[in-house]
């Protein structure tokens, strides 16, 4: 929110500010808030007057009764009664005029920073710079959700069944995975010097308005029914509202917070939400930074937030640039924005997983968060960047480190948060699994009997058949196979199919078996790593390998024709 002195000093530069951000739609409130700003400010003059006159007559009424004059002191006392009346009028038309000027400079955008280029939309932002090579692989890249799935990571099925579009549940290693880049974040930044706070996830309406402009919050926020909260978009809500109605001394500047939270959107208008992936949602969580500074300083912190954000990135092998965001493209608190964009390999372009902005005394003004300095109180300067978001950055890690084989490796600095773990699948594949003995695997293979018709007017009998390899102790790296036999021509060919319709085709046909355990048969049912799944009784034929040669065989079937 502007200063009303400036704006009324300084119309033409508020107009071509406004002008420079494409809103002409709003150009005439500035005209409109200086009228109702001098009504007002002529009201206030008039009642200062009555109330100056008002108290003097009372004095005198006093004085006349001492003096036995009743019949003055009458005339005395009506006349402070219609003074009282008319100014009672002047502070209704006050407190009226002064809800006008507050909506209307609640709408008018800050003045941006000289050095933000003039565009309308985020079509116009200008690459800044970018942070290491990047890379599109030989081999290629599924969407992130099939990479999830892949590894029974992610689930939205389920999450539509439970709150509907734009949630989702993550599982096992990607869950675990979501949580260790959280965990790094959080202490990434503590080792720059911030301090790591768990803010309210519910503010009240005071606050909301104190850091958003009216447009953000309704495509975003969440209202608590019958209650004067509502959830946070970002913990930056929190954290900047921690200093509302404040006065910070000086000498205690800059605060630096880092802080987690999850963080609930609405997410309307031209995006909308992402049905099949997890790009665009209405839930994610999120490591934000945020900066409360002096006016002279916050440049300085602009340039250091956006540069954390790249050095984390890249600090996990991902590369990265900064786009300066356009002046159609700032909302309208804020000063300049700087966006951090990942490299997608299977988009082969860059696209956001973090912003960074200095919103000037815009939020200080509206929550009325001053300095107290050695020349005065003065408001503060807010800004705040994203640290790391996910799931959404998870779509940055696991396109950028995704392996050929299939699984994804893990950065050194993240593997002291998933336990030591150096990839994620299945543990070395078809080519490093020979390195283990025979008996420390349990290893299946099951026929299947039907009938199709490969050309018209032909019939003939087929059948599938499925191995699988798993390794002891280690449930989630579970893999299967599948290939197609034909017995008049005694030969397999590989079937490609996604991972869903093997599944679908698995539980289909096969419900629970017998395992060969190294020593014996035990009861079993390979459905259990697919939840949910429909279970129907089929006899499974078992293979144990007693030898290297035997393991080696069906090792080198897998790589042969395993999908």
């Amino acid at each position: 929110m502007l200063d009303l002195k400036f704006v009324r000093e300084n119309p033409e530069v508020v107009k071509q500010n406004i002008k420079n951000k494409f809103q002409d739609a709003k150009l005439p409130l500035v005209d409109e808030v200086i009228e109702l700003d001098a009504e007002n400010r002529a009201a206030k003059q008039e009642a200062d007057t009555l109330r100056a006159n008002r108290n003097k007559l009372s004095k005198q009424i006093g004085a006349l009764m001492g003096q036995g004059k009743k019949e003055d002191a009458e005339e005395v006392k009506k006349q402070v009664n219609d003074q009282s009346a008319r100014l009672a009028e002047l502070e209704e038309k006050e407190a009226e005029l002064e809800e006008k000027i507050k909506k209307i400079m609640l709408t008018i955008p800050n003045i941006i920073d000289k050095s933000v280029p003039i565009g309308r939309d985020d079509s116009e932002n200008v690459e800044v710079k970018r942070y290491g090579e990047p890379v599109v692989p030989d081999f290629e890249i599924p969407y992130h959700a099939e990479i999830m799935e892949r590894f029974d990571g992610l689930d939205l099925d389920a999450a539509r069944r439970v709150a509907g579009n734009g949630f989702y549940y993550l599982m096992g290693d990607i869950a675990r995975l979501h949580s260790a880049v959280i965990s790094y974040a959080r202490d990434f930044m503590i080792g720059r010097g911030f301090t790591y706070c768990v803010p309210p996830f519910m503010i009240r309406s005071d606050v909301v308005t104190g850091v958003m402009s009216f447009a953000e919050m309704d495509a975003m926020m969440y209202k608590i029914e019958g209650e004067d909260l509502y959830l946070i978009g970002t913990s930056e809500h929190s954290m900047i509202g921690k200093f509302i109605d404040q006065i910070l001394p000086e000498e205690k500047l800059p605060y630096t917070l880092t802080s987690y939270s999850p963080c609930f959107r609405k997410e309307k208008g031209a995006h909308g939400i992402e049905e099949r992936g997890i790009y665009r949602i209405h839930q994610f969580e999120k490591q934000e930074m945020i900066v409360v500074c002096k006016p002279e300083e916050s440049p300085l912190w602009f340039d250091k937030l956006w540069q954390n954000t790249v050095d984390l990135f890249r600090s996990l092998d991902i590369p990265v640039r900064t786009l300066e965001c356009c002046s159609g493209d700032l909302a309208d608190l804020k000063v300049k924005s700087v966006d951090v964009e990942a490299w997608s390999p299977r988009q082969k372009k860059y696209f956001e997983v973090g912003s960074c902005s200095n919103l000037g005394d815009a939020q200080a003004r509206r929550l009325k968060i001053r300095v107290s300095g050695a020349e005065g109180k003065y408001f503060a300067h807010t800004l705040n960047n994203t640290v790391v978001a996910p799931p959404r950055m998870l779509i940055a890690f696991l396109e950028n480190n995704l392996q050929a084989d299939g699984s994804v490796a893990i950065p050194q600095a993240l593997r002291p948060y998933m336990g030591g773990m150096e990839k994620i699948g299945f543990q070395g594949l078809f080519h490093d699994l020979s390195k283990y003995s025979p008996s420390e695997f349990i290893v299946g293979a099951k026929y299947y009997q039907g009938s199709r018709s490969p050309n018209e007017g032909e019939r003939e009998d087929y059948g599938y058949s499925k191995a699988w390899i798993h390794h002891k102790g280690r449930n989630r790296h579970h893999f299967e196979y599948w290939m197609d036999y034909n017995p008049k021509t005694e030969k397999l060919s590989p079937v490609k199919m996604p991972k869903r319709y093997v599944i679908e085709m698995f539980c289909d046909r096969v419900a629970a078996g017998k395992i060969y355990n190294g020593s014996g048969y035990r009861d079993d049912s390979p459905l259990k790593y697919f939840n949910g799944a429909k279970k129907r009784r089929l006899e499974n034929q078992m293979i144990h390998p007693e030898t290297s040669a035997q393991l080696e065989y069906l090792l080198k079937m897998l790589a042969r024709y395993g999908e």
